[in-house]
């Protein structure tokens, strides 16, 4: 992805989403994108995000619910895909 002067609050609405086709997606429907770290902190690094914007897990409401299950199956869809990951524990 382009080098992005971004200043905005939140990048995935923003920057991400509209310019899904710069990024590595390994996965998209109409709820969710997933894609491929363009800065990776793990081996493997994926961004799973809704495509409408939630803006945090711990304030959806029953509206948000059919996004939230969507991003859930994504995320299930792709950890079973993928070979064993070695869990690194962190506190």
């Amino acid at each position: 992805m382009a080098d992005w002067d971004y200043a905005g609050s939140d990048f995935y609405c923003d920057i991400a989403i509209p310019h899904a086709d710069e990024l590595d997606v390994v996965y998209r429907d109409e709820r969710v994108l997933a894609y491929r770290h363009a800065r990776p902190f793990w081996l493997t690094h994926i961004v799973v995000v809704a495509k409408r914007h939630l803006a945090s897990l711990t304030t959806l409401v029953i509206e948000d619910e059919s996004d939230f299950r969507a991003l859930f199956a994504a995320v299930h869809g792709l950890l079973a895909m993928s070979r064993p990951l070695k869990v690194q524990q962190v506190f």
